[in-house]
């Protein structure tokens, strides 16, 4: 059926004098792919092209770069839109995504995203290389389908990152309506917006998407600078930037539990920097800075707990959860999650504070007994927080401030602090050494440490309590004062060599067991 419509709809077409007809190549069409769009042009001619939008190849696991080759001159528009494969949900679920577009906070596999949101400048500049290469030199397109972010900021970053002039972007932009477009103009013509451009910036960010994009966006309203930002769980960035030393790719490493910013500091993979605003902060937050040698800074704090699903918790017999003793019972067996110690700051705070409140035969003895009821080693130390949300798990451990994020939502979640105490993690900020944007990432560390940022986190649903004295926390951050906190040493837990040998010996003696 589909080759006789579409032969009937050239020939129609070619009788008004339209010679092309493009088609955009997605998943969720009969024709979505290089050999599927090539059968039909064999069939029905060339008046049928692609309109490429490489974000759709990039969300189904394909290669842009390889289309382009391949389509060659079949090629008649090119949309500038950016996708971003979220690693943890994808890896769960696989990328075939139905929840709605508009609702990130639901875990999409993947997002389309503003262009550098989700690949980088060097990547932009392959895929106009390619375009080039095969004859294609036109526009591109700029298609904001960003959700996070308002219309005219969102399509002034991807003007901005695009490898193309911008001068020949401003003249075809894709916007909504006309006064989108023309604020944009004006933006792009530098006549009007934030501030002029004033270098770039690369930043690793290791809290909430929503956080990271809301310190963006506000940084780059304030500076001009251009930010390129990567999100990464803490012992994830902490393996980057040690790989990276040689040719550092980052400039500033944001947010995160403090261990690993201690580790990079122990390590020399950061470099010493003191702040105008040091005075303002919290003497927790100053600790952390002697305490890594000037290397990392406290940004903000969190207490570690669980958090267990009420309307699961409901159909089992016995008491609820309220101590970490609680959470070997047999009654919970595949009903825990928590992450992986090797990828999660989180986890690792909870294996540290496993340790420092029980002893170390006794913490591995305990973390030998969880094992047996936990159903996932996650990557993020954020995600059992959704997944005890969605009832996925019975229960999460986290932070508790992730398990607020979704109450506040309304899921049906209890947060615990375990009876016999808790740790928590000193969120923090570190400059990576042999940065190549010094002053601009020693701008965004200075404004960092500012209430006018540090304000953020609450209106993007995050709520830590932050290092700066004069920022309220947010009403519904979890109450310190109620909490049991061990002595939590963040020196000896921090240091290079302990978290190694912690690793190495969690690895050997818990995650390789059978369950």
């Amino acid at each position: 059926m589909l080759i006789p419509f579409w032969r009937e709809l050239v020939t129609y077409a070619n009788g008004l004098g339209i010679r092309k007809l493009c088609l955009e190549l997605h998943g969720h069409q009969k024709v979505y792919n290089v050999e599927s769009f090539v059968r039909l042009r064999n069939a029905v001619g060339d008046t049928v092209g692609v309109n490429l939008d490489p974000s759709h190849p990039l969300w189904m696991g394909a290669d842009p770069l390889t289309a382009v080759a391949a389509l060659g001159p079949a090629i008649y528009d090119v949309y500038a839109k950016d996708a971003r494969i979220e690693a943890e949900a994808a890896d769960r679920n696989a990328r075939i995504e139905t929840k709605p577009a508009e609702d990130i906070a639901t875990y999409r596999a993947w997002n389309y995203v503003t262009l550098g949101h989700g690949h980088d400048e060097a990547w932009w500049r392959q895929f106009c290389r390619a375009l080039a290469a095969v004859g294609h030199d036109d526009v591109l397109s700029i298609e904001r389908e960003d959700v996070a972010l308002p219309p005219i900021e969102g399509d002034a970053q991807s003007a901005v990152a695009s490898p193309r002039n911008p001068t020949r972007i401003n003249s075809m932009i894709f916007a909504r309506n006309a006064l989108t477009a023309l604020a944009l103009a004006v933006i792009l013509s530098g006549t009007a917006g934030p501030a002029t451009a004033q270098g770039n910036l690369v930043v690793y960010c290791t809290v909430q998407e929503e956080w990271c994009r809301a310190m963006v966006t506000a940084f780059e309203r304030k500076t001009g600078i251009k930010v390129a930002m990567t999100r990464k769980s803490s012992g994830e960035f902490y393996a980057q930037v040690q790989a990276e030393a040689s040719n550092p790719k980052g400039d500033i490493w944001w947010g995160g539990t403090g261990d690993p910013h201690l580790q990079a500091a122990n390590e020399g993979l950061t470099i010493e920097y003191q702040s105008a605003n040091m005075s303002q902060l919290r003497d927790w937050a100053v600790r952390q800075w002697e305490q890594s040698k000037h290397r990392a800074v406290g940004v903000y704090a969190g207490a570690l707990g669980y958090g267990y699903n009420t309307e699961l918790m409901k159909k089992k017999s016995g008491a609820d959860p309220k101590c970490w003793a609680d959470l070997v019972d047999p009654r919970f067996r595949d009903e825990v999650q928590v992450a992986d110690p090797n990828s999660s700051g989180t986890a690792y705070t909870m294996l540290a504070t496993i340790v420092q409140l029980m002893g170390e035969d006794a913490g591995f003895d305990y973390l030998k007994a969880l094992h047996e009821n936990v159903n996932q080693y996650t990557k993020s130390g954020a995600a059992p927080a959704k997944a005890t949300s969605q009832g996925e798990t019975l229960i999460g451990i986290t932070f508790q401030h992730d398990m607020v994020t979704f109450i506040v939502d309304g899921a049906p979640i209890k947060v615990v602090s375990p009876c016999e105490g808790t740790g928590y993690e000193i969120g923090s900020m570190s400059i990576i050494k042999g940065a190549r944007n010094l002053d601009n990432a020693q701008k965004w560390y200075d404004w960092a440490l500012t209430t006018e940022a540090q304000s953020l986190g609450g209106k993007a649903k995050s709520y830590q309590v932050p290092s700066n004295r004069n920022t309220k926390p947010p009403p519904q951050a979890p109450d310190f004062s109620q909490i049991k906190f061990i002595d939590y040493d963040f020196a000896k837990y921090g240091s290079s060599a302990e978290r190694k040998r912690l690793l190495a010996k969690w690895d050997s003696e818990v995650k390789n067991l059978p369950r």
